[in-house]
């Protein structure tokens, strides 16, 4: 008959396989543009880490424009640092690993601009700081700001701290603007619990600690 001991280290090493090794939060943007609705501009990206921040990445998938919006070939995107993908070849993803690590891809807007940002987190954070994503809508010139009332010229950001709490900003632009926490899918809370799983059954397998107290109560009396 099999012990308990093999059973939860087999169910141990089962769960260990599938659990991820960061820790994911997902966001869906979506942006009023109809004032813009047919005008030529640019969507721009930057993924910075503060000093010293643990490397993590961000997916930005989902990405779509409002009729008679479309991502234009020219100017060709633009991308310095860690950046894979592009808007048209999904998913755009931005690491933390350069100075800059931003994106820019030239487009025609439409009546709204929607896209979702995947976070991607290591399981421990020990850096001394966390990291940043910003996005920016501009003018044809794909420099000048628009739809925007933050002097920064960014119109959002989503930004986590050192203990991974996450933050979202509008930059005062909520009135054309929402940032709201995407749903998370089925099989992602089934993965959670089973990593929670995990953690008990490390717990449960622990083999027994001796007492030391009694050891050297015995030692007293010698």
């Amino acid at each position: 008959m099999l012990s308990k001991g093999f059973i939860a280290t087999f169910f141990l090493l089962a769960c260990a396989s599938v659990c991820p090794a960061g820790v994911v939060a997902v966001f869906d943007i979506t942006i009023d543009t109809s004032s813009q609705s047919g005008n030529n501009g640019a969507i721009y990206f930057q993924f910075a880490g503060g000093l010293n921040a643990d490397l993590a990445s961000v997916a930005v998938t989902s990405f779509a424009l409002g009729a008679p919006g479309g991502l234009s070939a020219a100017p060709a995107p633009f991308s310095d640092g860690g950046v894979t993908g592009s808007l048209d070849t999904l998913p755009l993803t931005i690491d933390n690993s350069g100075a800059l690590n931003d994106y820019e891809h030239y487009l025609v807007y439409g009546s709204n601009l929607t896209f979702e940002a995947a976070f991607n987190l290591p399981a421990v954070l020990v850096g001394n700081s966390g990291s940043e994503l910003v996005w920016q809508l501009t003018a044809a010139d794909g420099l000048t700001p628009i739809l925007t009332q933050d002097n920064s010229g960014n119109i959002g950001s989503i930004s986590y701290d050192t203990a991974g709490h996450f933050t979202t900003d509008t930059l005062g632009n909520g009135s054309i603007e929402t940032i709201v926490t995407a749903t998370p899918e089925p099989a992602g809370i089934l993965l959670v619990t089973l990593c929670a799983l995990l953690a008990g059954l490390k717990l449960l397998i622990r083999p027994p600690q001796p007492d030391v107290s009694s050891h050297l109560r015995k030692r007293e009396h010698q």
